[in-house]
């Protein structure tokens, strides 16, 4: 029995199966490589607190500033994006940013990740006028593994001369910690710090175990189905 308007061809399982199974792979690959947000303190549109932050590193000190931030999922490291400024452009502007498992309240000793910045720091004085514009954003290269329930501290480092500012967030968290000259030597029990508010920034990843899962998302069946209405119609025009 032949279906008026459609082509033996489109029915054909030897090419209509091929087609939908190609498709289905780049749709579930693109859905478990897209990184999500593992956890951010920017405002919306990456809103942060213009002109106000810590010094991390000024003539004669070198600071570093860590703050905490708790997973909600298993996630491999994608990227961290802050915003860091400088009060004298004409140095250098370079910075360093780890990330360590938390070792009793404060960083362990081993970093997972290591990322560095070396290039022009945007103006703490005159900041640009869109947020977007002032961010950095930094690629992990070796991808480690975030759990779930596990405190993490982001530390920022940079060279005694830089004059370099972690800018404050514009949403309200705080507690973060300094080592106030001396590497290792964070400053607790009291914390100083308790009260001031935290640098911006977002940690980004890729659900950890993602490229093996079987199950697809609501979404991704969705664009499946469409996908394979769109195969069905393109092959019904060319019969």
């Amino acid at each position: 029995m032949t279906i008026p308007g459609f082509s033996t061809r489109v029915l054909n399982p030897r090419v209509l199966i091929p087609r939908v199974l190609i498709l289905a792979g780049l749709v579930l690959c693109s859905s478990a490589l897209r990184a999500d947000v593992i956890y951010s303190n920017f405002g919306a549109n990456f809103s942060y607190a213009y002109q106000t932050g810590i010094t991390v590193a000024d003539t004669g000190s070198e600071n570093s500033v860590a703050i905490a931030f708790t997973p909600l999922l298993d996630y491999l490291l994608s990227s961290i994006e802050v915003v860091a400024t400088t009060r004298n452009p004409d140095l250098s502007n370079t910075l360093t940013l780890s990330i360590f498992a938390d070792n009793d309240g404060i960083p362990g000793t081993s970093a997972l990740e290591i990322l560095s910045f070396s290039g022009q720091l945007p103006s703490f004085v005159t900041p640009p006028e869109t947020p977007e514009a002032s961010y950095l954003s930094l690629i992990s290269s070796t991808n480690p593994e975030l759990h779930a329930g596990t405190t993490y501290w982001l530390v920022m480092d940079g060279p005694a001369e830089e004059s370099l500012i972690w800018d404050d967030n514009s949403i309200g968290t705080f507690g973060l910690l300094e080592t106030n000259g001396t590497p290792g030597a964070w400053l607790t029990n009291p914390n100083p710090n308790a009260n001031q508010t935290n640098g911006v920034f977002q940690i980004d990843g890729t659900l950890a175990g993602a490229t093996g899962s079987s199950t697809p998302e609501p979404h991704s069946l969705f664009l499946m189905a469409g996908g394979l209405l769109a195969v069905v119609g393109i092959s019904r025009r060319r019969a």
